[in-house]
């Protein structure tokens, strides 16, 4: 049987990655975060029901330094404001600018 190799992380131009996605927090350790050597986005809505403690994601650029979190005040977990308006462009120019190094 072969052995299952890691699966492949998302990585951007420079080997920065862009998270998208709260459930990550439990991959955090293993993702050589720690050593800070990998810049990293996080970005999510803050009315994400399915990560209710979503804001203290605000605190992990604190323990990694080469981390950038940035939440979406008033969108849901798809970036979905209240009034069920699509952010999606919005979301990806801040995506892509971060990933241009602007």
């Amino acid at each position: 049987m072969m052995p299952k190799s890691a699966p492949a992380r998302p990585t951007c131009a420079g080997g920065g990655r862009v998270l998208v996605l709260c459930g990550l927090l439990a991959a955090l350790p293993g993702m050589g975060l720690a050593q800070g050597t990998v810049p990293t986005l996080l970005v999510y809505g803050d009315l994400d029901e399915s990560c209710p403690n979503c804001y203290v994601l605000s605190l992990l650029p604190e323990w990694y330094p080469r981390m950038q979190v940035l939440p979406y005040a008033g969108y849901d977990h798809n970036y979905f404001d209240q009034e069920g308006k699509n952010h999606w462009s919005e979301v990806m120019e801040d995506v892509f600018r971060w990933i241009r190094g602007g």
